[in-house]
């Protein structure tokens, strides 16, 4: 159950969002989504997930959010979805950051809730597990047939 970074942001783009940074992580997998608000998030990260946040936590200084990043791509986290509000006047060196890393930063409309962001990301990894079902499922059927034929 995952899908790539470049297909969330090919849904995201559906609801007005865009990616700042780190085009060359396109390819990284995402097997979670998850919301975080809290400044100190390091202890929690895991790989495969996509961190969602309106980056509140991280406005205080351009430093919050530069380790933000860092400890992101250093958990092999997929990618960071943010508002542009709170880390605005720090986003051309997270961007720079960012892209020298090739971690993907996607940026959310402020109008659009956690809800949705997370619900369209959840879906597309339910589709991804529904879809690896049926072709197992289609592999079973056409090896119980294999069988049939040679015994």
């Amino acid at each position: 159950m995952s899908i790539k970074v470049k297909e969330v942001l090919e849904l995201a783009q559906s609801k007005g969002c865009t990616l700042a940074a780190g085009e060359g992580g396109m390819d990284r997998i995402v097997r979670f989504v998850d919301c975080m608000e809290i400044p100190d998030m390091k202890a929690w990260m895991r790989p495969n997930v996509l961190y969602i946040t309106t980056g509140y936590a991280y406005s205080d200084t351009k430093e919050e959010i530069m380790n933000l990043i860092r400890n992101l791509y250093e958990a092999k986290a997929a990618a960071l979805a943010t508002k542009y509000r709170y880390i605005g006047c720090f986003l051309d060196d997270a961007i720079k950051l960012a892209n020298e890393l090739q971690f993907p930063i996607i940026l959310w409309p402020e109008d659009l809730p956690f809800i949705e962001m997370n619900y369209l990301v959840m879906e597309a990894l339910i589709k991804s597990q529904n879809n690896l079902m049926d072709t197992r499922s289609e592999e079973r059927r056409v090896g119980k047939e294999c069988r049939k034929r040679w015994w």
